[in-house]
C-alpha cells in the first residue's frame, strides 16, 4: 500500500481525535478486505496530529506527556487496535514550505555542478550538445522533480528560478565568463528548455497522473488550491496553442472532456502530446531567434554599405527614479556602478572597503572568496565583518579592483565551482579603536565647523551646497553624510552653533532630500539606438524603410531571378499528416482546382 497523507481540520482537540481514529479504523478495514496486514509497529506507520487553538496545550500534554499513551485506540470488528502517534513539529506553513522548496532545489542544483561540472559539463573533448543532454538527464531530472507543485506567485521568486537555471545552461557553454551571451542564444545553443515551459510541462505530466488514478486522488483539496488550478489552465491553453496545427484537439476550455479521456485512458498518447508541446515550443522559440539574427545581420551590412535611408532603431530611456550622482560635477547617472565608474576615473576615488583588504580572505570571518570582486561584495553586505575591520583602523593600498587583469585571472582560474570556503584558526577580536564609518567623515567634519561661523538658515543651506560643490562625493555618500550628522549631533554640539537646534535639524532634513537638488530632479532621457531588438520592431523598421525608398536613389540594380517556375522536390512517405507539407499540398491543389472549377463557364 502506498504511503498516504491526509488533511483536515477540527475545531477542538476532542473532534480532531475522533476524526483520525475514524479515518485510521477506514484505512486499517480496507486493508484486512484486501487480506493485507498492515505494519503497526513504531517508525513504520503513524498518526501525524497537529492540535491548534483552545485545549490545544492540555491535548499535547494528554497525548505525547511523559505518562501518555503514545497510541491511537481504533476500534475494529476484530477489537481494538492502537496506532503510534507523533506531533509534528513543524512551525511553518504550507505556503513558508512552497516558499522555500525552489531555493533548496537551486542550491542542491548548485551544489551537484560544482561536483561534477569541470569534469564532465565543461569538458572540452564532448561535444555542447553531448553536456547539454548529460546536463539534462542527470541534473534536469533531479531539479524538476515534486517542482510539479510549486506556483511561484510571487515575482521574486520567478526570477531567482529563472535567472538560477540560466546561469547553470550559460555554464555549459565555452568562455561564458567572458562572452555576454542573452537567454535567447544560451537556449539556442544548447537546446535546452526555457524554465516557464520547463515547468508547464512537469504541471501537465503530474495532472495526468491525477486523472490516471482519479478515483482515489482528493479532488476538493486540489480544487481548493486556487493558484495551482489557475497555472493548469494556462498550461493546457499553452499546450493547444502548440499542438492546435498539428492534432485535432479541440479548444480545452470548451471541451475539457475530450482532454480528459485523454488523461485517464491513454497516459502514455499524453505523456508524447506534453513532449511535443514542448519540442514544438523550443522549435518556434529555435525559428524566432534565428530570424531575428537573420534581421539583424543584413540589417548590419546594409548600414555599413550605406543602402539604408535612417540609423537603426532608436528609444528614449529615462533614468531611474532612484537617484545616483556626483555632487560635485551636478551629474546623475543611471546605475550606482555607472556613478562608481565616474568617481573613479574622474576623481580617482576608489570604493572604501577596498581599503580593507589586500588578499582574497576575508580578515574578520576567515572566509576564503578567491578573487578580489567577490570579496569586495562580501564587505559590502556583510555590516558585521566590515565594521570589524575599520574599527581595527588598520587599512592597507587598495587591491585589484573589479574588470583588472588580476581579478579576471582569478576568476578564470576559480571558473565558478568553489563557493566560499571557511577557514579555521583564531578570530581576532572586534577592534574598539577605530571608528566604523558608512559616511564620508571629512565632509562631516568640514560641514559642522563651517556651521560655527554660519548666523542665519539661509547662510548654512548656502555653506553646505558650497561643501557638496569643493569635495566630490556621491550623492549616496552625502545624504548619509547629513543623516549621520542630523542623528550624532548632541546639544552640546548644536548650542555653540549660531542658528538654533531646529533650524539646524529641519535644514539638514530637508537637504537630505533629492528634491532639494535640481540635477538629481531632472527626468533625463538617454537614446538607446542599436539593431539588436525583438523581432516586431525590426519588421516595423523594414516594412518603414520599404515604404521609403522611392524617396531616394537605390545604390544599385537588385539582380533578378532568371526562372519563373520553382520546383519543390518533396520526399513523401505514404502517410499524410496533419501540418506537415503533403497536407498544405493537397490543401492548396484542392483549393485551385475549386476556383477554377467556379470560374469556368458552364457547359
Amino acid at each position: 500500500m502506498d504511503d498516504s497523507c491526509f488533511c483536515f481540520a477540527a475545531e477542538d482537540p476532542l473532534t480532531l481525535e475522533r476524526k483520525a481514529a475514524n479515518l485510521c479504523g477506514l484505512l486499517l478495514q480496507r486493508c484486512k478486505s484486501y487480506a493485507m496486514t498492515p505494519n503497526l509497529q513504531p517508525g513504520k506507520t503513524a498518526v501525524l496530529l497537529v492540535f491548534q487553538g483552545k485545549g490545544a496545550a492540555a491535548a499535547r500534554k494528554k497525548h505525547f506527556g511523559p505518562t501518555a499513551d503514545p497510541g491511537l485506540p481504533v476500534l475494529l470488528e476484530g477489537g481494538v487496535q492502537r496506532v503510534h502517534m507523533c506531533i509534528w513539529v513543524v512551525s511553518c506553513i504550507i505556503e513558508e514550505i512552497c516558499d522555500k522548496k525552489p531555493a533548496d532545489a537551486t542550491a542542491s542544483l548548485k551544489g551537484l555542478f560544482n561536483n561534477i561540472g569541470k569534469i564532465l559539463y565543461q569538458n572540452k573533448q564532448l561535444s555542447l550538445q553531448r553536456r547539454a543532454e548529460l546536463f539534462r538527464t542527470l541534473m534536469l531530472s533531479k531539479y524538476v522533480y515534486g517542482c510539479d507543485s510549486w506556483t511561484l506567485m510571487e515575482q521574486q521568486t520567478r526570477h531567482f528560478v529563472h535567472t538560477s537555471l540560466m546561469k547553470l545552461y550559460r555554464r555549459l557553454l565555452p568562455h561564458a565568463y567572458h562572452t555576454p551571451y542573452s537567454d535567447e542564444e544560451v537556449l539556442f545553443l544548447t537546446g535546452l528548455s526555457d524554465p516557464s515551459d520547463l515547468f508547464r510541462q512537469q504541471r501537465l505530466r503530474h495532472l495526468g497522473a491525477l486523472y490516471s488514478c482519479s478515483d482515489s486522488v482528493p479532488w476538493g483539496l486540489i480544487n481548493a488550491d486556487t493558484e495551482w488550478t489557475h497555472l493548469v489552465r494556462s498550461d493546457l491553453e499553452w499546450m493547444w496553442h502548440q499542438l492546435r496545427s498539428s492534432s485535432k484537439l479541440p479548444d480545452p476550455q470548451h471541451h475539457f472532456g475530450v482532454w480528459v479521456g485523454i488523461m485517464r485512458d491513454h497516459r502514455r498518447y499524453w505523456k508524447k502530446l506534453v513532449r511535443r508541446a514542448g519540442d514544438h515550443a523550443a522549435a518556434q522559440r529555435d525559428n524566432r531567434f534565428s530570424v531575428t539574427q537573420f534581421h539583424t545581420s543584413i540589417l548590419q551590412h546594409l548600414q555599413q554599405a550605406q543602402c539604408l535611408g535612417q540609423g537603426p532603431p532608436s528609444d528614449l530611456r529615462t533614468l531611474p527614479t532612484t537617484p545616483y550622482g556626483c555632487m560635485q560635477c551636478q551629474k546623475k547617472f543611471m546605475s550606482r556602478g555607472g556613478c562608481g565608474a565616474h568617481m573613479f576615473r574622474v576623481h580617482g576615488h576608489v570604493h572604501p572597503v577596498r581599503r580593507l583588504f589586500d588578499t582574497t580572505q576575508c580578515g574578520c570571518c576567515l572566509r576564503e572568496f578567491h578573487s578580489f570582486g567577490r570579496l569586495k561584495a562580501h564587505l559590502i553586505r556583510a555590516d558585521f565583518c566590515r565594521h570589524s575591520l575599520q574599527r581595527r583602523n588598520h587599512y592597507v593600498a587598495p587591491a585589484a579592483g573589479i574588470g583588472s587583469t588580476e581579478n579576471d585571472r582569478q576568476e578564470a582560474a576559480l571558473d565558478g565551482l568553489l563557493p566560499p570556503l571557511p577557514g579555521y584558526g583564531p578570530h581576532l577580536p572586534p577592534g574598539g579603536q577605530g571608528i566604523a564609518l558608512d559616511y564620508h567623515l571629512h565632509i562631516f567634519e568640514e560641514i559642522y565647523m563651517r556651521m560655527l561661523d554660519v548666523t542665519s538658515t539661509a547662510e548654512g543651506e548656502k555653506m553646505i551646497r558650497d561643501v557638496a560643490q569643493e569635495i566630490p562625493a556621491t550623492w549616496e555618500d552625502f545624504r548619509k553624510t547629513l543623516q549621520a550628522l542630523l542623528h550624532e549631533a548632541t546639544t552640546e554640539d548644536t548650542a555653540v552653533l549660531g542658528i538654533s537646534a531646529d533650524d539646524f535639524y529641519s535644514l539638514l532634513r530637508r537637504l537630505s532630500l533629492d528634491t532639494q537638488w535640481p540635477f538629481l530632479c531632472v527626468e533625463a532621457e538617454v537614446q538607446m539606438a542599436h539593431w539588436h531588438r525583438e523581432l516586431h520592431l525590426l519588421e516595423d523598421y523594414c516594412i518603414e524603410e520599404a515604404q521609403n525608398t522611392h524617396q531616394r536613389r537605390l545604390c544599385g540594380e537588385v539582380p533578378r531571378g532568371f526562372g519563373v517556375v520553382r520546383y519543390v522536390l518533396h520526399a513523401f512517405s505514404g502517410r499524410r499528416r496533419c501540418g506537415d507539407f503533403q497536407f498544405y499540398l493537397i490543401v492548396w491543389q484542392l483549393t485551385s482546382l475549386a476556383c477554377s472549377c467556379s470560374s469556368s463557364p458552364l457547359t
